[in-house]
């Protein structure tokens, strides 16, 4: 489920273009002030001010908390909310403002309303500014947001090789005469940065004025460690900028070497071997803590779950906080990324159904563009038990399968359907990379349903069944789709 946030920022930066020296990223979690308007918790009604965005808005008597907040879990339970969001009072009309100054300027503040009381969950959403937040500041001239992507595509005993693919921005009303340069260094597990193993040397480039520019180098690691569940191996790009001979961005990105491959008679193949994703359905709450993100209880969940025999995730449904993937990458679990709970059509009144026309795309750009170097993502998903999985000649799971595609080919994309004797065979199933079923044989679609598509030894105990389609039915094409990482899943004819 998406909230709508209106964001005024009010921001007077009275900084000279091409005088920033470079980026600088400040926690912005701390020292924020917070009232809640419209629904109360005790279901009364308060009404909202006037004019709350206004920098000289009276906020002295509000509540001065710090971010991640999470206003829903405060409570109190109340019989008469629903069961499967907790019966707790997450609907209402939050306000969050903070005042911050920066160099030469004034006072400034960002103010931040959210209303969630014509919204629609299936669980517990939670309410509030539950993540993290940061502000970033950069030169005029720098690497642009999410704007380095990172492909292995030949990996070796001996040898592999890194596409460090770079978008950058260049704010300043005239064209600039730079260049780039870019390193490789091996990581651990507490991000501290250890050798160098490859560089490549500067790459000049001419930056249009007020505009972007993307380009791209490969680089050679020797003897590269891949990345597995046993040993999550990780390396750190740095891409350093120059404007002239002045260095003006300094970007850094974590990534992995690792191949993985979705095969019909072999299962999924993590560098070659074969691993039996067993898996569990993960939302983004953590339980009687609400949404508010905390990296301890989620590593405390993540180490639970290892104790069960777990080593895979799916971010039931929908976009998961930066700090899991991070846990996940450094302790060795595979993740199906996913977006959405609903397409077009929704499942509650005031879900994502309402919004998906306008921000789909914008949403799956910024999971994509924002998750593509974790090497602990094996697959996107682009929805759960989606109406449109009965209407394949709608397009839509195709659709949506190329718009992951325009960001990152190097996965494959799935979604999870819901009634195998339906929608298993019915032509959605050849719209996505790799099919996913969310119930075993005897729900929703007979007890021998899956046994006539795949023998008893090859069933998998997993949380959502993964499966690519071989030969099923005489009267359906037959198709073999193999996804080999890396490369672009082409649909044999």
């Amino acid at each position: 489920m998406k909230k709508k946030i209106l964001c005024i920022l009010l921001l007077i930066f009275a900084v000279k273009a091409g005088a920033s020296t470079g980026r600088s990223i400040y926690n912005f979690d701390f020292d924020w002030l917070f009232s809640r308007y419209g629904l109360q918790a005790d279901g009364t009604r308060l009404e909202e001010p006037v004019a709350a965005e206004s920098i000289l808005f009276d906020d002295r008597n509000w509540k001065q908390l710090d971010l991640p907040h999470d206003w829903a879990i405060e409570g109190p339970f109340r019989p008469d909310l629903e069961g499967f969001t907790g019966k707790l009072p997450w609907r209402g009309i939050g306000w969050y403002r903070k005042h911050f100054k920066v160099v030469y300027g004034g006072e400034n503040v960002v103010a931040v309303r959210l209303n969630t009381e014509d919204m629609g969950s299936r669980w517990y959403p939670g309410a509030g500014i539950y993540r993290h937040v940061r502000l970033v500041k950069t030169s005029q001239v720098h690497v642009d947001h999410w704007g380095v992507f990172i492909t292995t595509p030949q990996i070796s005993d001996k040898e592999a090789k890194a596409v460090i693919s770079v978008k950058l921005r260049n704010h300043l009303p005239d064209p600039v005469k730079g260049h780039y340069a870019v390193s490789v260094y091996e990581l651990d597990a507490e991000d501290r940065v250890g050798a160098e193993v490859a560089k490549c040397k500067s790459l000049s480039l001419n930056l249009p004025a007020d505009g972007t520019l993307e380009d791209s180098v490969t680089v050679t690691v020797s003897e590269p460690r891949r990345w597995s569940l046993e040993q999550t191996n990780r390396y750190l790009a740095r891409v350093v900028v120059f404007d002239g001979k002045k260095q003006v961005d300094t970007y850094e990105v974590p990534f992995g070497f690792r191949t993985i491959r979705f095969t019909h008679d072999n299962g999924f193949l993590l560098n070659g071997k074969r691993v039996q994703i067993q898996g569990t359905c993960n939302h983004h709450d953590l339980g009687a803590l609400g949404t508010a993100v905390n990296k301890v209880a989620l590593e405390r969940q993540l180490r639970i779950l290892k104790s069960f025999g777990c080593n895979a995730l799916r971010t039931s449904h929908n976009i998961p906080a930066p700090e899991l993937l991070d846990l996940a990458d450094k302790m060795g679990f595979l993740v199906m990324d996913e977006a959405f709970d609903c397409w077009k059509k929704g499942k509650q009144p005031g879900d994502y159904g309402s919004l998906f026309e306008e921000w789909h795309v914008k949403d799956l750009e910024a999971l994509v563009c924002r998750d593509r170097n974790h090497p602990s993502v094996i697959l996107w998903s682009t929805g759960n038990e989606v109406s449109e999985q009965y209407t394949p000649e709608l397009g839509i799971a195709r659709y949506l399968t190329d718009v992951v595609h325009r960001f990152d080919k190097t996965r494959p994309v799935t979604f999870g359907a819901s009634y195998p004797s339906k929608s298993a065979m019915n032509g959605t199933e050849l719209q996505v990379d790799v099919h996913g079923m969310n119930y075993a044989a005897g729900v929703y679609g007979g007890p021998h349903f899956y046994g006539e598509l795949i023998p008893q030894q090859r069933r998998t105990r997993t949380s959502v069944r993964i499966f690519q389609r071989k030969q099923l039915h005489h009267e359906l094409p037959r198709r073999i789709l193999s996804a080999q990482i890396p490369c672009f899943f082409v649909r044999p004819e």
